[in-house]
């Protein structure tokens, strides 16, 4: 079997333990197999084109634009062909994620193999992934790390079998571990941390740190830092002090435009609405 891998990356982002691309398959690849080149969950959801698959033994089965995901387990070896150009994503969770949801030993589904699902979660998780690919979050790592683990966790609890895991407790963030993060976010606005860098400032792992971290304040990491933003741009638009395109670029947005559109979507009205509205407007809804 070949070690070449008989597709082009288009586009790719990673981060600790967690990595997304846009992968374009050859049109025809008589013999392939993936080794041993993964140990981390691998999904591969198809976004355009339609490939049919032969796995080594057993029947072909299709990947179709839109519905079927394929997700390999860590380690696996698959073996098989296949035919037809598509365009697929792909996210990979390293198995030390996978660890912070579950302290037990985990059982993947199909002994292990290549399992081939229809699932609206993960679906909308990994098409949220492709469009940060294309198009960058404001929030960074925090967003890609938060809808990463959304997938992750769901595929663990709906397909896989921990046996020996424990029941999650609804707790927060302590009053000094809060604030530190906090401290933190308020003041490096404009950086985007990882949620790593955020769970270590707790000493918990980040899946324990977001869910404290969302019990204590009411919102994810990556929106949180998002709302934050926004109220420090309110404060500045009151002031009056910088152009606008400054003001997006100081809070750690990519242009005026993505701030216009995250200050829309987080207030209710655009940035030069809230302006020419006066103090107060809008402050209401958050």
């Amino acid at each position: 079997m070949s070690k070449l891998r008989p597709f082009q990356t288009l586009r790719e982002s990673g981060g600790a333990g967690i990595s997304c691309a846009v992968l374009e398959l050859d049109d025809f690849t008589p013999r392939y197999s993936t080794g041993q080149e993964g140990e981390r969950l691998r999904f591969w959801l198809a976004l355009s084109g339609h490939t049919q698959v032969f796995p080594a033994h057993g029947s072909p089965y299709y990947s179709i634009s839109g519905s079927s995901i394929a997700t390999i387990p860590p380690g696996s070896v698959w073996e098989g062909s296949w035919r037809g150009r598509q365009t697929c994503m792909e996210l990979e969770v390293s198995p030390a994620v996978l660890r912070e949801f579950t302290g037990s030993e985990i059982i993947f589904p199909n002994g292990g193999q290549v399992n081939v699902v229809v699932d609206d979660h993960i679906r909308r998780g990994i098409l949220a992934l492709h469009r940060n690919l294309m198009s960058p979050s404001p929030a960074g790592d925090l967003y890609v790390g938060h809808i990463a683990r959304s997938v992750a966790s769901h595929y663990l609890k709906t397909y896989c079998a921990c046996p020996g895991a424990r029941p999650l407790r609804e707790q927060k963030l302590g009053p000094g571990d809060l604030q530190r993060v906090l401290d933190l976010i308020e003041t490096q606005l404009a950086a985007k941390p990882a949620l790593d860098e955020l769970a270590a400032l707790t000493g918990l792992n980040t899946v324990n740190f977001c869910r404290r971290f969302k019990n204590s304040t009411g919102l994810p990491p990556y929106q949180y830092l998002l709302h934050a933003r926004i109220e420090r741009a309110k404060q500045a638009l009151r002031r009056q002090q910088q152009p606008m395109s400054e003001l997006a670029l100081s809070l750690g947005f990519y242009d005026q435009s993505q701030f216009s559109n995250t200050f829309r979507r987080i207030v209710g009205m655009s940035p030069s609405d809230y302006l020419r509205s006066g103090p107060g407007t809008g402050d209401a809804q958050n």
